[in-house]
């Protein structure tokens, strides 16, 4: 019994998977709570509650891009690839496993973006 798995079905896996993951991403991003109505406030309020969220936004573009990136690296080694086997079904999903980690490795950095550890483990994780 033949189990190959065709090459257009394992790149609409990945593509999906890129799709959700970089959907994933701006979950984290949450749009601030203000509980006074008063327009004055809600503006002033507003504007300091948004800057405060550049942490978590810069992770986000930066994520964005990286999985951009992958995406697009992976798009252009798949057109010289003519058929699939198991190597390349275990190796493209260890692959998926690492970019559907993005999202947790970008909520630590938007969340401490300020420890430079948090970088290192980013880097560490996504190369």
């Amino acid at each position: 019994m033949d189990e190959r798995i065709s090459k257009s079905r394992l790149e609409a896996l990945t593509d999906g998977m890129f799709a959700i993951v970089m959907t994933l991403l701006v979950l984290e991003i949450t749009v601030p709570q203000i509980s006074s109505h008063e327009p004055d406030v809600v503006r002033a309020e507003l504007s300091k509650r948004l800057l405060d969220l550049w942490p978590k936004i810069f992770s986000y573009v930066i994520s964005f891009i990286i999985l951009a990136i992958y995406w697009r690296a992976h798009h252009r080694q798949f057109h010289y690839i003519t058929h699939s086997d198991g190597v390349l079904v275990w190796t493209n999903i260890m692959f998926l496993m690492a970019v559907s980690f993005l999202p947790f490795s970008t909520s630590l950095l938007g969340e401490y973006i300020d420890n430079k550890s948090q970088f290192l483990f980013m880097a560490v994780i996504q190369s």
